[in-house]
């Protein structure tokens, strides 16, 4: 959507992006698109950014950028992670790009359609950087003859020569990696009250596992994995099964 330039407060203007239809989503050509989409748009806030460093404003309207912004930027140590279609795009950028020194895939298939391929490159390929597989019970899996199993990261997995570490979050369904578990039950409280036909509605949506202790063990492992491989901070929590986070599956 482009911004209106100049006006008093901030707006925008010119046309509106509708939602993608349902329907496109499984669309292989449609997935590709959007990954390549999405790591364009990854690499260009990072240009923008080393622009900054230099000592340029990128700023579209020429305000001044908050006093000590560049000295509080350290691109030597840049990681990105991502949910879904979010976590594909992460991968494909730290491909094509080399200045993304880590990586994060929360519950996103490496295949630009989930059932039939084909394999996005970077599961094909692998990669140098570190990269962590984070995902739940009812999609990613790289044990093959296991439900769920996706050849997509299966492949990467094999692929993969940087450091690589593959978390399974128990009792989870993929929407866990979202706000849902939140959103939604006070969503459907509000509306139908203390339902019983809540809890069932839930557990389609995010799986089992209590919403507290998800996102917990989510920022927790996930900022592990940023510490140790960003920052050099050795990590127990990455070494193997923890009695603070029995949700969490050690897959490879």
């Amino acid at each position: 959507m482009r911004r209106c330039s100049r006006s008093r407060t901030p707006s925008y203007c010119g046309r509106v992006l509708p939602g993608v239809p349902a329907g496109q989503l499984p669309d292989p050509a449609f997935t590709r698109k959007a990954v390549e989409t999405r790591t364009a748009d990854a690499r260009f806030v990072l240009d923008q950014l080393e622009r900054i460093v230099r000592g340029d404003n990128p700023d579209l309207d020429g305000k001044t950028l908050p006093p000590g912004l560049a000295g509080g930027l350290d691109l030597q140590r840049v990681g990105m992670f991502g949910f879904s279609l979010g976590g594909y795009a992460t991968a494909n950028t730290l491909l094509e790009d080399r200045r993304f020194a880590a990586g994060l895939d929360l519950d996103g298939t490496l295949q630009d359609d989930p059932a039939k391929g084909p394999l996005g490159e970077v599961a094909r390929k692998g990669l140098d950087q570190p990269f962590l597989l984070f995902g739940s019970d009812t999609s990613q899996r790289t044990d093959a003859g296991k439900e769920y199993y996706d050849r997509s990261w299966a492949r990467f997995w094999d692929e993969q020569r940087g450091w690589k570490l593959n978390l399974g979050l128990t009792g989870a369904k993929q929407k866990a990696f979202t706000d849902f578990q939140f959103v939604f039950d006070q969503l459907f409280r509000s509306i139908y009250g203390e339902d019983e036909i809540i809890t069932s509605v839930m557990t389609a949506l995010v799986g089992a596992v209590h919403p507290y202790r998800s996102v917990l063990a989510q920022r927790r492992y996930i900022a592990a994995f940023f510490d140790h491989n960003l920052r050099g901070r050795p990590e127990m929590l990455l070494r193997g099964d923890s009695p603070e986070f029995p949700e969490i599956r050690f897959a490879r």
